[in-house]
C-alpha cells in the first residue's frame, strides 16, 4: 500500500493491516485518482475522508496539494494505522486532523465546510443517502465543492436539485459517484 502520486508519491505503509482494515488498492486508488483529476483540482483544498480506514486516501489528497485533510474514523485500529502512517512520512501537524467518531454523529454536528467531502464507508452500510442529505441539510461543502461516494456496484446515491451529477463510474463491485454541490 503506497500512495501514487504527488509530494509523498511512493511512500507506503509499512506491516500489516489489523483485521478489519481494508485499504483501497493502489490499482483502485490510481484509477480513482485519475478519474478524479478530470475534474478537481486539489491543491488548496479542504478535504473530509469519512469511514479513513488506513487514511491512503486521505493522504493521497494531501500529497496531491490539499492544504488539510480531516479523518473521520470510529475504531481504534484503523486510527493508530493513519497516526503511524502520518509519522512514518512525516506530515506536518498543521494539514491534518483525525477525529475518533462515528461519521453519521460527526456530520450531525460539523460546522466546517469543506471543499472536498470523500465517503468509503462499507458497502451496503446504507450510509451513502444520508451522508448526501447530512451534508446538504448542515451545508458543509463550499460552493461548488465535491462529494465523492463509493459504494458497491448495485447501491444508488439519491440527491437532491443542490448536487449536479458529475460522474459515476463502475470500479468493478464498486461504483464511484462525484457531485457537486452548487447554491445558486
Amino acid at each position: 500500500m503506497r500512495i501514487i502520486s504527488g509530494k509523498y508519491g511512493g511512500r507506503s505503509i509499512k506491516g500489516k493491516m489489523p483485521d478489519g482494515v481494508r485499504p483501497t488498492t493502489d490499482k483502485s486508488r490510481e484509477s480513482l485518482f485519475n478519474t478524479l483529476n478530470n475534474y478537481i483540482y486539489f491543491e488548496g483544498k479542504k478535504v473530509l475522508d469519512c469511514y479513513a480506514g488506513s487514511g491512503l486516501v486521505g493522504v493521497e489528497f494531501l500529497s496531491r496539494g490539499a492544504k488539510h485533510c480531516t479523518f473521520i474514523e470510529k475504531n481504534h485500529k484503523p486510527i493508530s494505522v493513519i497516526k503511524q502512517f502520518i509519522s512514518d512520512i512525516n506530515l506536518d501537524k498543521d494539514i491534518y486532523s483525525i477525529v475518533k467518531s462515528d461519521v453519521i454523529a460527526y456530520l450531525k454536528k460539523c460546522e466546517e465546510k469543506f471543499n472536498i467531502i470523500f465517503s468509503d464507508a462499507p458497502y451496503h452500510l446504507e450510509s451513502a443517502n444520508q451522508i448526501v442529505s447530512l451534508v446538504e441539510k448542515n451545508e458543509l461543502l463550499e460552493n461548488e465543492g465535491f462529494l465523492i461516494i463509493e459504494t458497491g456496484a448495485d447501491e444508488k446515491v439519491n440527491y437532491s436539485s443542490k448536487f449536479v451529477l458529475v460522474k459515476q463510474k463502475l470500479f468493478g463491485i464498486s461504483k464511484l459517484t462525484i457531485l457537486e454541490y452548487s447554491v445558486s
